[in-house]
């Protein structure tokens, strides 16, 4: 027999037989105290692992529950708020809601109590708000326009109503800038009364020239030896920077006789910042007028001998006058614009 020993067993086989078995090996003393003790403190750490697992287990659920509770706290706060403010979103609602439509109220159009006027000079001109009654009672409808001043002719405003004790079919409605006063650029604006107009006013202070009192008719006439004179319009001389400023000259020939002897000038009388008012009365207005040119000597150059007749303001021929206008009539470098020709 064979004998074989391993980690406290003894194994016996038989080479011839192949049997074998195996008997426990006799501890020594010291060596089964070191296997109680070694037992005993397998058995102690493994209770100690599978209790620290156990605690750990147990703080984690706690805190599972902890978090739990607050998210259940923080909803039962938030519950009694969404309430509140869902009513008070309602109430909100249906006061928006009445305060567009109100079945109690009468339904109307807004913009047929109302007027909107304009007045003024284009590029300066003003809106104007009239109310109407509504069923004989005041009008409280609450209005407002999006531009009130500095308006122009053609212009786009919106008036925006606001309901009082009305619902209100319309809230905005678009109005055109229309019958402001127009500075004068184009012919096509000179009608017949516009014209007629224009030669009055010339004709006015051709003849007040004459009485030397100076002023915007002063014609500067000096030395009066004329015995009679006489006049005819020729043309309207249009002058403009294309927008507001323009200037018209109304020209005139003139012509002055002393016995046998005659002399002939051209007068232009100068009308400045001229405006087309087609709500008015008077077809025009104007800011004001006054005779241009140089002191002619009328009969003789020289200003002596029974020729001479006086002075006036004004031009010897067509071709000054067209100097005159080129240089800059009134002041202001004007560009032509049209020339018109005008009848006895």
């Amino acid at each position: 027999m064979e004998v074989e020993t391993q980690e406290g067993t003894q194994l016996l086989s038989c080479p011839f037989c192949g049997y074998s078995e195996v008997f426990e090996k006799e501890l020594t003393p010291e060596e089964k105290i070191i296997q109680e003790h070694q037992l005993a403190h397998a058995r102690e750490s493994a209770r100690l692992k599978a209790q620290a697992e156990y605690q750990n287990k147990l703080e984690m659920n706690r805190e599972i529950r902890r978090q739990n509770r607050e998210k259940q706290q923080r909803r039962r706060k938030w519950i009694p708020r969404l309430i509140v403010l869902g009513v008070i979103a309602s109430l909100i609602g249906l006061g928006v809601l009445f305060s567009f439509w109100n079945p109690a109220r009468k339904t109307i159009d807004p913009f047929a109590f109302v007027e909107v006027t304009f007045s003024g000079t284009d590029g300066e001109g003003e809106a104007e708000i009239t109310r109407r009654l509504i069923d004989g009672e005041a009008n409280d409808i609450r209005y407002s326009l999006s531009e009130h001043f500095n308006l122009s002719e053609g212009q786009q405003v919106v008036l925006h109503a606001e309901d009082g004790s009305f619902n209100l079919k319309e809230k905005n409605k678009i109005y055109t800038v229309s019958g402001l006063d127009l500075y004068v650029t184009d012919e096509k604006q000179l009608g017949e009364a516009a014209q007629a107009y224009l030669k009055e006013l010339s004709e006015n202070a051709i003849r007040a020239g004459f009485e030397g009192n100076g002023g915007d008719y002063w014609l500067g006439i000096l030395e009066l030896k004329f015995e009679s004179y006489s006049y005819r319009p020729l043309y309207l001389l249009l002058l403009s920077d294309g927008h507001r400023k323009n200037c018209i000259l109304d020209v005139y020939e003139m012509t002055f006789t002393k016995g046998q002897y005659t002399d002939t000038v051209y007068v232009a009388y100068e009308i400045t910042d001229v405006v087309l008012r087609p709500k008015s009365a008077t077809p025009l207005s104007y800011k004001g007028g006054t005779f241009g040119g140089d002191f002619i000597n009328l009969g003789d150059s020289k200003g002596w001998g029974e020729k001479y007749m006086g002075k006036i303001n004004g031009f010897t021929s067509e071709q000054a006058l067209d100097v005159y206008v080129k240089k800059g009539a009134a002041n202001h470098n004007y560009t032509i614009i049209q020339k018109i020709q005008r009848g006895e």
